[in-house]
């Protein structure tokens, strides 16, 4: 043992800068790590936001027909907006980080789409003239049922968004 007596400062800069070295790797790891479920987490959370927003939109159109007396053909175009438009986002997200909510994805689907036709069916009534003070609140009570269908779905889907997020 006598050779290592020369050799210890050397053993010793050695061993330290290894486990300098190591530790500054698994903290670079871990804090990868805490930063891609962070990312994650956050993507989640911005769903969560989409489908609300999703499901306020409809709503607000439907309570504009509902409300549309007086409401000519252009001034329902000029102030009419197309609420799914975050849908594709929402899709795309979740078949990323939410794979095992793809059911319950596309079980909202359904009455977003039967939503989004009756709405460009109504915008082609007014297009047409064919809507009448009659016809519309009949067709924003129909419109009602699929929402509350669409809410319930939705209220699915952010319950696995929270579930899924606790999972990280």
């Amino acid at each position: 043992m006598e050779w290592i007596g020369p050799y210890s400062p050397v053993i010793g800069a050695l061993v330290g800068g290894l486990l300098t070295y190591l530790g500054v790797h698994s903290t670079q790891r871990l804090i990868q790590k805490r930063e891609k479920i962070e990312y994650a987490r956050g993507k989640l959370e911005r769903v969560y936001m989409l489908t609300q927003s999703l499901y306020d939109g409809h709503k607000t159109e439907i309570d504009r027909l509902a409300l549309s007396d007086n409401t000519s053909a252009p001034d329902w175009f000029k102030s009419r907006k197309h609420p799914g438009e975050s849908m594709n986002e929402i899709k795309m997200t979740v078949a990323m980080y939410a794979p095992g909510l793809q059911a319950e994805l596309n079980a909202v689907d359904g009455p977003h789409q039967a939503l989004k036709s009756a709405l460009l069916q109504v915008d082609e009534d007014f297009q047409r003239g064919a809507s009448t003070l009659t016809k519309r609140p009949a067709t924003a009570m129909t419109l009602q049922t699929q929402l509350n269908d669409l809410g319930t779905q939705l209220s699915v889907l952010k319950k696995g968004l929270v579930a899924e997020a606790s999972k990280l």
